[in-house]
C-alpha cells in the first residue's frame, strides 16, 4: 500500500482533490492523509488538519490564525518525517504549501506534485522558479501556464480544466424558472454580486440602480441574485429600492446561469463557469481604493475574467473601480438585448473557450498520471 499526504485547503480545491483520490483509489491501494474537510472525509482520507484552520484571507485573519496555521504545518512536517509517504500531493494554496515545502524537502524523498499552479502568470512571477526546483511533478488547469513553465525550462502536465466535468445543470430553464416563480416566456438576468458579504457592499449600489434602470426599460425582463450564501439573502433584500420582478437565492448557479440570457458578474470562477454553459455576461469588480492601489502595483494582466484571459481578447466586457458604474453596467447589456448579431458572434467566441479547456475527464487522467508517478523508481 502506497501513502499519500494531501493539501487540499480551499472547497474548490478539496472538490477536485475528492474526485481524483476516488479515481485513483479504484486502480491503486492507497492511504491518503492530509488537510482537508468534509469531502475527503467522505471518501476515507484521515484529517490531520482542517481546511477552516489555515484557509483565511487577508492579513488580519492571518494573524488571527497564526498559531493554528502554525500547529497544523508542524504537524504535517511531523507526520510526513514520520511516515515518509510515496507523494506529498498539494492542491493550489501557495502561501501554506510553499512553506511546506521549504521545510520538508530538506529530508522528503518522494515526490512532491502539485496541482494547480499559483497565477504565475498574474504576479509574483518568480514563484515559478521555486516551482521549478522543488516541485516534481505539476498538473495545470490552463493551456498557456504549459507555456509558461517551458520557457524556464519545467515541464509540466496541461490534461484540460476540472470545471469542464463539474459544470452541470439538473434542471431545465423552464422548470428553474417556475421553482423561482419566474414565467417560461420572461427573460431572465442573473446577477452573481461576489462570494463574500464585503465584496457585496462594495457592489450593491450600481447593481441596484442598473436593475431599477433596466427594469423600466424592458418589461419582460426579470432579475435573480444567486449568492455563495444564504446568510446574504436579508442584506442583498433590504438592500434592494424596488423589489418587483427581482428574485434572491443561495445556490444553484449552474442551474441559474443556463436558465439564463445573460450574467452580471464579480469576477471569479463564475464567469469561466458562465463561458462553458456558453451565456453571455457583463464582468465587473470593485476593492478599496488602497486595495486597488496596492493590486495595480503587484498585477499584470490585460484582463481580470479568465475567459478574456484565455482568448487574449475580450469577450466579456469587464469594469473595474470607477468604470463600475451604472452607465457601463446597463450600456452593456442593453446591446446584448438590442444587438442580437453581437449576442450570436458573443457565443460563438464561447464555444472556442470550451475547446480550449478540453474534454470531459479531468480527474480520470489527473488520476492515471498521479498513479504512472507514483509507480515511477
Amino acid at each position: 500500500m502506497k501513502k499519500i499526504f494531501v493539501v487540499s485547503a480551499e472547497p474548490s480545491a478539496e472538490m477536485y482533490a475528492s474526485f481524483i483520490i476516488k479515481e485513483l483509489k479504484k486502480t491503486t491501494d492507497i492511504e491518503v492523509t492530509g488537510i482537508g474537510d468534509a469531502k475527503l472525509e467522505e471518501i476515507g482520507v484521515t484529517l490531520i488538519g482542517r481546511a477552516r484552520e489555515i484557509a483565511v484571507v487577508g492579513a488580519i485573519e492571518v494573524l488571527n490564525h497564526f498559531f493554528k496555521i502554525k500547529q497544523v504545518l508542524k504537524k504535517s512536517i511531523k507526520w510526513i518525517k514520520d511516515n515518509s509517504p510515496e507523494m506529498v500531493l498539494l492542491f493550489d494554496f501557495p502561501d501554506f504549501n510553499f512553506l511546506l515545502i521549504k521545510r520538508i524537502r530538506k529530508f522528503y524523498k518522494g515526490k512532491i506534485v502539485y496541482i494547480i499552479s499559483p497565477q504565475i502568470w498574474a504576479w509574483r512571477k518568480k514563484r515559478k522558479y521555486f516551482i521549478k526546483k522543488n516541485v516534481d511533478k505539476m498538473i495545470v488547469i490552463l493551456p498557456f501556464e504549459k507555456d509558461i513553465y517551458k520557457e524556464i525550462g519545467y515541464e509540466v502536465d496541461y490534461l484540460g480544466h476540472p470545471l469542464v466535468d463539474v459544470v452541470r445543470v439538473d434542471k431545465s430553464p423552464q422548470d428553474f424558472k417556475s421553482e423561482i416563480g419566474i414565467k417560461s416566456d420572461k427573460k431572465l438576468i442573473t446577477i452573481f454580486p461576489g462570494s463574500r458579504i464585503k465584496e457585496i457592499k462594495n457592489h450593491m449600489s450600481v447593481l441596484n440602480e442598473s436593475i431599477n434602470y433596466l427594469k423600466k426599460k424592458y418589461a419582460d425582463i426579470e432579475f435573480l441574485f444567486v449568492l455563495a450564501n444564504e446568510h446574504f439573502i436579508d442584506y442583498v433584500n433590504s438592500s434592494l429600492t424596488n423589489k418587483s420582478r427581482v428574485h434572491v437565492i443561495a445556490g444553484q448557479n449552474y442551474n441559474a446561469i443556463n436558465a439564463s440570457y445573460l450574467i452580471i458578474a464579480k469576477s471569479g470562477t463564475v464567469t469561466l463557469e458562465t463561458a462553458i454553459l456558453e451565456k453571455p455576461a457583463v464582468v465587473f469588480y470593485k476593492v478599496s481604493k488602497l486595495s486597488y492601489l496596492f493590486a495595480k502595483l503587484l498585477v499584470d494582466v490585460k484582463f481580470i475574467s479568465l475567459p478574456n484571459i484565455l482568448m487574449n481578447e475580450c469577450v466579456y466586457p469587464e469594469f473595474i473601480q470607477n468604470d463600475f458604474n451604472v452607465g457601463n453596467i446597463t450600456s452593456s447589456v442593453e446591446r446584448l438585448i438590442e444587438d442580437t448579431d453581437f449576442y450570436i458572434s458573443t457565443i460563438e467566441r464561447l464555444q472556442k473557450i470550451k475547446s480550449v479547456l478540453g474534454e470531459q475527464g479531468f480527474f480520470l487522467r489527473a488520476a492515471k498520471k498521479i498513479e504512472e508517478w507514483l509507480n515511477e523508481r
